[in-house]
């Protein structure tokens, strides 16, 4: 066997990232978001909103909630790209209003 067999290979960069580090990614949502161009995009715009509704918020405390009930109860609820992205999707449009 050659040596450089036994040497794993770096693994392939990606020219997409969510908004937290890949490296991490401890739950399989947490994976999935980094191997999809589509939700790395989504997480970002969701971060962005999220601040931006936080800078403006009377009650940081409930937003902060409201966002970890989500992420438990919706986002990490599901196990494919399509749910996922839905489940942003909504979040989304309840920062906006």
């Amino acid at each position: 066997m050659e040596a450089q067999a036994l040497i794993p290979k770096a693994p392939a960069q990606r020219s997409f990232s969510p908004s937290f580090h890949c490296e991490k990614a401890r739950t399989g949502s947490e994976r999935l978001i980094c191997s999809s161009k589509v939700l790395s995009v989504a997480d970002v715009k969701l971060a962005q909103a999220y601040k931006s509704a936080a800078n403006v918020s009377t009650d940081k405390s409930t937003l902060k909630s409201e966002q970890n009930a989500w992420r438990k109860n919706e986002r990490d609820a599901c196990s494919d790209i399509e749910c996922m992205l839905a489940a942003y999707q909504n979040r989304l449009m309840q920062l906006a209003s």
